[in-house]
């Protein structure tokens, strides 16, 4: 087994999603997380290994992406962790929020996924 590369959390409500994310980044080496939803996500941070990059869907019930990202900014005081937002919108303006890298548009595929998480990750050695 390869040596684990960084730590990813996934914010998203549907299960499929997260699932078939988290299979694919945890073939690649990654250490995965998730939370099925902002407010989840938001109790669950403290205590993980800082996660490299949040991927995170823009629309889920209750607290969603956008929401999440400023009630982050507001908990720390800065965007501290890259995210990748993930939205079924596209929309432009979302790669504006606080520490928004990339986003990618439903449906993505497993490659730009990695691709975007690799690229947004730091290099060991």
């Amino acid at each position: 087994m390869a040596p684990v590369k960084a730590a990813v959390l996934i914010v998203d409500d549907d299960a499929d999603i997260r699932e078939a994310t988290a299979d694919a980044l945890q073939d690649a080496g990654y250490a995965v997380s998730w939370a099925a939803s902002g407010e989840d996500a938001l109790q669950i941070l403290p205590g993980l290994q800082r996660p490299c990059v949040i991927l995170l869907d823009n629309s889920m019930p209750g607290m969603g992406g956008t929401g999440f990202l400023w009630r982050l900014v507001d908990v720390s005081g800065a965007a501290q962790f890259p995210v990748i937002l993930i939205s079924a919108t596209v929309n432009a303006e979302l790669t504006t929020l606080p520490g928004v890298v990339a986003a990618l548009w439903k449906p993505f595929d497993l490659e730009q996924l990695l691709e975007a998480v690799d690229a947004h990750t730091p290099r060991a050695g």
